[in-house]
């Protein structure tokens, strides 16, 4: 696991991610995160399982390591939302909050609780790793602080919870995570800590 610096609320603060992205299919690239993805809804079953399985293995190992890590006893469990209104993506397209969904019921009882049901998205926003194809990008805004507010639902119940918030891919230049990191915190929370399964290495990441 490998640290990186967020600015949150004009503050550094110490987020953590696993693999380096370098690009979809340059070698050593996490691309089952993109496979579980699947866009445009015709990734065939057999590559999303095996995706799946990928990030389910992942996340086993990577999350009681960061539970020690960062010296909490409990951690609420949160997904950054995809970009478009939930009800626009078939249950194919919602593979990797449900695939944390799974660890998380498997880690029941070890220090985690799921609240990634708390929050949804329910308005769209652009896409923004289609930035290179803006014809897929979709409607809505591209991301700004506030975004998060202004387009999903909290629920009340992250008040005084410590949050893991976690996404598939952080790129620094886009902002959308710090802005959801904010945003719970202005919802109560008494701490958020970020976790990516991956942290671009390219095109302003790293």
């Amino acid at each position: 696991m490998k640290e990186f610096m967020m600015t949150v609320k004009g503050k550094q603060q110490v987020s953590y991610f696993s693999i380096d992205y370098v690009g979809y299919k340059n070698k050593g690239n996490p691309d089952f995160l993109n496979v579980l993805k699947n866009d445009f809804g015709n990734t065939s079953q057999s590559n999303l399982l095996k995706a799946e399985m990928m990030l389910k293995k992942l996340l086993e190992k990577e999350l009681p390591k960061l539970l020690e890590k960062i010296g909490k006893k409990k951690l609420a469990v949160c997904v950054v939302p995809r970009s478009k209104n939930i009800l626009s993506y078939e249950h194919n397209q919602l593979m990797f909050h449900i695939s944390l969904t799974d660890v998380l019921l498997k880690l029941k009882g070890k220090g985690f609780e799921d609240v990634s049901h708390f929050c949804w998205r329910v308005k769209d926003t652009k896409t923004t790793h289609f930035k290179s194809s803006p014809q897929y990008m979709g409607k809505g805004k591209l991301p700004y602080f506030g975004i998060a507010k202004d387009t999903c639902v909290f629920l009340d119940n992250f008040e005084g919870k410590d949050i893991l918030l976690i996404d598939d891919i952080y790129t620094k230049s886009v902002n959308i995570d710090e802005d959801m990191v904010e945003t719970l915190l202005d919802k109560g929370a008494k701490s958020v800590t970020f976790y990516a399964v991956a942290s671009t290495k390219y095109r302003g990441g790293r």
